[in-house]
């Protein structure tokens, strides 16, 4: 069951990597026209062969763990997980452990902190993992590696080229190494972005939609939770129900073999044979459809549960740059304000030449304040700038990040309901087969109820009848047809005719005798009945 899967998984991701609308989003700093908001210089991200390359598609594969030291088969003292990489079109074949995939992460969060970093799937280094289990480790790595090729800002990283390129694994982890000793971004000009610009005038939207995050995250969070909980419990049930689907069909090929065995009836132990194929196709239906179901949605909600820790990462940073603006700006005022009732121009921090203008401003707060500090005032501005940058940032990104899942989860949604598709065949074929079967048997007995006739036509001929000798065998079985409809016709005119106090004549009884089941049986009992 896994194995088709896993086929059904294949080239799911083959289509572009770069999102067009998530690009937008990176690219869209600051607005345009009218609502164009004011931009700060900052460093160009440099080109890289995976941000020059539209179409970058990563598979992981032959995900294996190397148990170091096991106890019994069930407790592990350490132990690794590796993993194959196919980069295309470069066909570049890389081998990984987790702790590769740690540096990656944890480097791209201190270098580009503007950019939501997907999460990796937690390891129990202590913990023996299955062979499902580690198929399903195979799906989590290979979407962090999408996630990552999706944003064109970390396919500028030279140590994700790397991560995918470089064979070597001593030279790979002396490229971690160096990355560590590499200075990480302390303002908001020493970022890294695609246009050399980035946006530090938030807007009212952006300040909105952060003050709501956080509920939104933690309502995310509990969703995804839940899903994933009713998703192990239906497949949970659909085991029993399948048990007793096979049950019953365990059953009908015994009583099939009874009836066989007895020759007691053939088409009653071919009909119970057909219903235990059937009983079979459903329990194949209930146990695959909940373990698809199971594999491809618990995986994703899953990767949206654990897509709340990389929200909360953004606005943990966001929130930290408010608060050091906000303890900043208050530090700043009581300096001001000591400041303008104890001392005088002399001390404020300006110029000579301005001394003289500004002394007159000791009754003017607002003014006296805007000269005060020039230096620790432009500092705290940075850091206004910075609180307002991540604000819009976060917005942006989150915004990103939501256009991206939407084209992960319609190809999870196209690969899930290809293999549903699959599974409805089986049982409609099944079904299928069955009435198809038994509407071509009544067709076959209405042509020997014809034969029949004929063949008591044709009797009639041999037997030398007058009138069957001049007409064809044709003719004479539509003779007998109508003959039979007259009978049938007369009877039903005599009983109308019955006189309610003599009762029926023995006449009459005969005829009734005479009559078959079904349609006019019904009439004629009811006429019998009433009389």
């Amino acid at each position: 069951m896994s194995s088709v899967i896993q086929e059904s998984r294949i080239s799911r991701f083959s289509a572009r990597s770069s999102s067009s609308m998530a690009e937008l989003f990176e690219r869209n700093i600051g607005g345009t026209g009218k609502n164009k908001s004011k931009r700060k210089y900052c460093k160009k991200a440099p080109d890289t062969m995976l941000s020059r390359t539209n179409a970058v598609v990563c598979k992981v594969h032959y995900v294996r763990q190397e148990v170091e030291s096991n106890m019994m088969g069930y407790f592990v003292r350490d132990s690794t997980l590796t993993m194959d990489i196919l980069t295309l079109p470069f066909d570049w074949r890389v081998t990984r452990t987790h702790l590769h995939f740690a540096s990656l992460r944890t480097h791209l969060i201190h270098k580009y902190p503007q950019t939501l970093i997907p999460q990796l799937p937690r390891y129990d280094y202590a913990k023996v993992l299955s062979k499902e289990q580690l198929a399903k480790r195979a799906a989590y790595y290979e979407r962090f590696l999408t996630c990552v090729m999706r944003s064109m800002t970390l396919r500028s990283c030279e140590l994700v080229v790397d991560f995918l390129r470089e064979k070597n694994l001593q030279f790979f982890e002396g490229k971690v190494l160096a990355t560590k000793e590499e200075t990480v971004p302390h303002a908001i000009d020493e970022l890294n972005t695609l246009v050399g610009e980035v946006d530090i005038e938030s807007a009212v939207q952006s300040k909105l939609f952060c003050d709501g995050l956080p509920d939104m995250i933690q309502a995310q969070k509990e969703i995804a939770t839940l899903v994933s909980q009713k998703l192990k419990r239906i497949q949970a049930r659909s085991k029993e129900q399948a048990e007793d689907f096979f049950a019953i069909t365990a059953e009908l090929q015994r009583l099939q073999q009874i009836v066989k065995d007895k020759e007691l009836s053939h088409p009653l132990s071919q009909l119970y044979g057909q219903l235990s194929d059937l009983m079979r196709r459903q329990g194949d239906f209930a146990s695959w459809s909940a373990e698809v179901l199971n594999t491809e949605l618990s995986g994703w909600f899953k990767y949206v549960r654990e897509q709340s820790g990389s929200l909360k990462e953004a606005m943990h940073l966001r929130e930290e740059a408010i608060k050091k603006y906000d303890r900043e700006l208050e530090s700043l005022n009581r300096q001001k304000e000591n400041l303008l009732r104890n001392y005088g121009p002399e001390h404020w921090g300006v110029s000579a030449d301005l001394e003289k203008e500004i002394a007159s401003l000791k009754t003017d707060t607002q003014r006296a304040y805007s000269y005060m500090l020039p230096y620790e005032t432009r500092e705290v501005e940075k850091l206004l700038h910075e609180a307002e940058f991540f604000t819009n940032q976060m917005c942006r990104e989150i915004k990103r990040v939501y256009a991206q899942d939407y084209e992960l989860l319609r190809s999870t949604t196209l690969t899930l309901g290809e293999m549903m598709q699959r599974f409805v065949y089986q049982v409609d074929k099944g079904w299928r087969g069955l009435t198809q079967y038994y509407t071509n048997l009544n067709e076959q007995r209405r042509q020997e109820d014809e034969k029949s006739l004929l063949a008591q036509a044709n009797y009639i001929i041999e037997e030398g009848d007058e009138g069957a000798s001049i007409m064809g065998k044709e003719d004479m079985l539509e003779q007998l047809k109508q003959e039979e409809e007259e009978q049938q016709q007369h009877v039903l005119i005599d009983i109308d005719k019955i006189d309610e106090k003599d009762g029926k004549s023995q006449k009459q009884k005969n005829r009734l005798t005479m009559v078959g089941q079904g349609e006019l049986g019904e009439r004629l009992l009811e006429k019998e009945l009433l009389a």
